[in-house]
């Protein structure tokens, strides 16, 4: 799902070791970071679900209630399940347990248990 609108969306850049299985959800390695960030008002409140790419859970955006940064309005999102601020929302990106783990992967160095 290819968003324009999304104001410092990450760049598609050529030399992007997940170009191809990451821009589908136009999300690049580096993206992962900046989506998970500062993303209450803007995404997570205008979101259904939410995933997590430290435990790669998804859960309802609801359950998200605790939030990190307050230096600028508690605005980055705390994972319900394992407490980690690695929450994408999916107004967004598109979430799945692929881009899950190979977020966790890249960005954690393991995957996820099963």
């Amino acid at each position: 799902m290819k968003r324009k609108d999304i104001p410092g969306d990450p760049p598609e850049s050529k030399d992007s070791p997940w170009k191809g299985k990451l821009m589908q959800y136009n999300i690049t390695d580096k993206g992962a970071h900046h989506f998970s960030s500062h993303n209450r008002i803007s995404g997570v409140q205008k979101s259904q679900q939410c995933g997590c790419f430290c435990c790669c859970e998804i859960f309802s955006a609801t359950e998200v209630v605790e939030y990190c940064d307050q230096a600028v309005h508690n605005s980055t999102a705390l994972c319900p399940r394992c407490g980690i601020d690695s929450v994408l929302p999916d107004a967004w990106i598109e979430l799945s347990e692929e881009l899950l783990t190979e977020l966790s992967t890249r960005w954690f160095g393991t995957e996820a248990a099963p």
